[in-house]
């Protein structure tokens, strides 16, 4: 199935969207992923480009177009979605950023979801570029039965991954398409959360940037990745009834 197919499926347009070879399984998937070198054996270099999952750029670019149809057209659309006042009519134009020439002003936000009575919420904190690590975990929820492929099939499970998915391993790349396929195919059940290095001036210092440049080189759209972040709810209130926890990597943003 292509991300174009997926789209329309899920009842969203997106006439920049072009995917013309079709995306990996989650079994092909897992395994190009585990022929990666892992980050402690690579100690901060790249893995040889022969062994790249995603050897063009246009893979990660095609999952984030599905991903920006999902928020523009779904929840974030809504004017009931948000606490106080909407957000200004260009936050939710993808085309534009925070920083550049067409400025953008960043709008921190909270997120709230209740659940039925009985949900399971699986809870993911950092990643930092580790993909051997996140698709371990994913083979044991296929094991345990609550996912098929990047499908969830347990209808009372829902899954919140806590921020910082890039930086100081090499691999954030693969850590946020694979994120981003959860994302897509389940978008009410998946909940990204933004995390301190989701942010331009931590990936700028981290190591992300350097990694998507060195991987892709002009093909990385850095504006696009960092726009991304500002989609991610700086936390959520979750759960059932009036029983509901604050979900955040470390903290709310300063001044929100």
């Amino acid at each position: 199935m292509t991300l174009a197919l997926m789209l329309g499926l899920l009842g969203f347009q997106s006439p920049r969207l072009v995917a013309a070879e079709p995306v990996p399984d989650f079994a092909a998937w897992r395994e190009a992923c585990a022929r990666l070198p892992k980050n402690r054996v690579l100690g901060g270099r790249l893995p040889p480009r022969s062994l790249l999952p995603l050897p063009r750029f246009d893979a990660v670019s095609t999952i984030l177009d599905a991903y920006f149809a999902s928020a523009t057209q779904g929840p974030l659309s809504r004017r009931e979605a948000w606490v106080g006042e909407a957000p200004s009519a260009g936050f939710l134009d993808v085309t534009r950023s925070w920083h550049g020439s067409q400025r953008t002003p960043f709008e921190p936000f909270v997120q709230k979801r209740l659940l039925p009575p009985g949900s399971k919420v699986l809870l993911q904190g950092d990643l930092h570029g580790d993909i051997h690590s996140l698709m371990a975990v994913l083979g044991r929820l296929q094991e345990r039965g609550l996912l098929s492929g990047f499908q969830i099939t347990d209808p009372t499970c829902y899954m919140a991954f806590l921020g910082d998915y890039t930086d100081r391993g090499v691999h954030g790349g693969e850590v946020i398409y694979t994120l981003l396929r959860l994302k897509v195919a389940n978008p009410d059940r998946v909940l990204l959360i933004r995390g301190s290095h989701e942010d331009l001036s931590l990936v700028a210092r981290y190591g992300f940037l350097a990694e998507g440049q060195a991987k892709y080189g002009a093909e990385f759209d850095s504006a696009k990745v960092v726009r991304f972040h500002d989609f991610l709810p700086a936390a959520v209130y979750l759960g059932t009834g009036q029983e509901v926890v604050q979900l955040c990597h470390g903290g709310m943003e300063p001044g929100f």
